[in-house]
Parts: structure tokens; sequence; C-alpha cells
């Protein structure tokens, strides 16, 4: 796993250009393994864990960078973050349900008082990562699996999902994480240590 966030231009998806990477490097020597990344305004947060470096660091930490100019990105900081409910971290809410990671399933569960279960979706892998895609008339969700194939479901009617994609990652590579944008799902994909960006 590599300690960095690259910084890639995609204006014309049809020809992604590498325009930056930035080290996430803490002062005392330890970096950080980036798990998840969120883009507010000018910040990017990335969220992770420590693999280099002692002592290890037990939860989870999250560095800031200042993007506002992305040629020039830098790391701002690297910080503890205060534990979080284990379901929440698994999950993302819709109209009023609940889409929930539980290791093979995909579970549906009314969000609203009183909560209860729709839907258990079996995916026959673990899930690794959930993302939620409202650019369409019908809402879909990307599930991202520990197999390496990313499965595209419509979650119209939430008790009855409906699998209508397959994304299948490169020969020799697993899909590690889907972000969509527009009518974009951009997969980062790695292959031992060569890591690659594809987008459908």
């Amino acid at each position: 796993w590599l300690a960095q966030v690259a910084v890639i231009e995609v204006t014309d998806p049809s020809n992604p250009v590498l325009i930056r990477t930035v080290d996430l490097v803490h002062e005392d020597g330890g970096a950080l393994r980036p798990l998840d990344l969120d883009a507010v305004g000018g910040k990017l947060f990335v969220s992770g864990t420590r693999i280099l470096g002692a002592p290890p660091w037990e939860d989870y930490h999250e560095a800031i960078l200042d993007i506002s100019d992305p040629p020039n990105a830098r790391l701002e900081s690297i910080t503890q973050v205060p534990p979080a409910d284990p379901i929440l971290e698994r999950s993302l809410v819709l109209r009023g349900h609940m889409y929930v990671n539980e290791g093979k399933s995909l579970v549906v569960v009314r969000a609203a008082a009183p909560t209860r279960l729709v839907k258990r979706h079996p995916l026959g892998s673990e899930i690794v990562q959930l993302e939620l895609d409202q650019n369409w008339y019908v809402p879909h969700l990307f599930v991202v699996l520990q197999s390496g194939a990313i499965k595209v479901l419509d979650i119209a009617r939430p008790s009855a999902l409906a699998e209508v994609a397959s994304l299948a990652p490169s020969p020799g590579y697993t899909a590690r994480q889907v972000k969509v944008l527009k009518d974009r799902a951009y997969v980062t994909e790695s292959s031992g240590s060569s890591w690659r960006l594809r987008i459908f």
C-alpha cells in the first residue's frame, strides 16, 4: 500500500492525466494507509490507518489536504479521529432506508422508527465499499467486493433489489474503491504495488 494521494485531471475522462502525488507522512515518521476520502470545498479529508513507523496507531487517523489549487495540493495535518458508530461507518441512507454492509450481504433497513428489516441481499463475497449514485432518475448502489468485482444494484424498490451490471477488474487487478461523478464511475485497482485508475 502506498501512503500517497494522487491528483488526477479528468476534464477529459478518456485521457486522465496525473498532475501530482502527495505523501501522507506524519511528522513522527509514520505514514497513513488511505482507506476512504471525501472532498469538501477546497479540502480533501483522507481517513486510514498507520502502515509505517512506531508506535503503531491503534485507531483511525485523518489527513487533511489543501486542494484549492490541485496542481499544488499539499498535506496540512494528520490527526486522530474519535471512534464512530460502527453501523454508521458501514452504511448509507437514502429516502428513509439504510443500506448496511453486513459482510457478504447487503442489508436494507427502514431507517425511520420503528426500524425493521426490509431486505437481506447476499452478494457471495465480502463487501469492501458502498457508493451511491443519484445521477439518474432511478438510484443505483455500487458495491465493491473483496473478490475484486463491482456490482451495480438498482435500489428504486428497496424490498426488491436488482443487479443491473457488474464491472469486472482488469486482468490481474483487484478493484479497491469506486467514486461516481456525474455519468462516470472512477475505479481504483491494484495488483501488488501497482495501482491504476479505470473510468467507466
